[in-house]
């Protein structure tokens, strides 16, 4: 019984060192190009922003985006947020379209979806006190 393991593991080993290192490299290359989806929480950032008024809006938004796992390394999460131009608001109740690039992401990633998919903003006046 031992000769006949010795024999399977000690013959050929050079071929099985090759079929191992090959093994290895096809599986490395197509994982890295796999399409993944995560999902993360993002800010929202409001800008240009008048300073009269006031926004009432969620902080925060639950994406979910999809692109290559290697391009999926390349980012820092921390650093994605939705970025809302405010200069030509008005006052009252608006619903917020959020798009990709408001996220500034590369070209590889895509926004697969947001939740909640309804968000609402309130823009009302400050309050003045002199």
């Amino acid at each position: 019984m031992k000769q006949v393991l010795k024999k399977i593991f000690l013959n050929n080993t050079q071929i099985k060192i090759v079929s191992l290192i090959l093994g290895y490299s096809f599986w490395y290359i197509f994982s890295q190009s796999h399409i993944t989806k995560i999902w993360i929480d993002v800010p929202i950032c409001f800008y240009q922003k008048p300073e009269n008024i006031k926004i009432d809006a969620p902080e925060k938004i639950r994406i979910q985006l999809s692109g290559k796992r290697s391009d999926m390394y390349t980012i820092d999460m921390k650093t994605i947020a939705f970025h809302i131009n405010m200069q030509d608001t008005t006052l009252g109740i608006q619903a917020l379209k959020l798009s990709q690039e408001q996220l500034f992401l590369p070209d590889s990633i895509k926004l697969a979806r947001y939740s909640p998919s309804n968000i609402m903003m309130y823009v009302t006046k400050k309050n003045q006190t002199t």
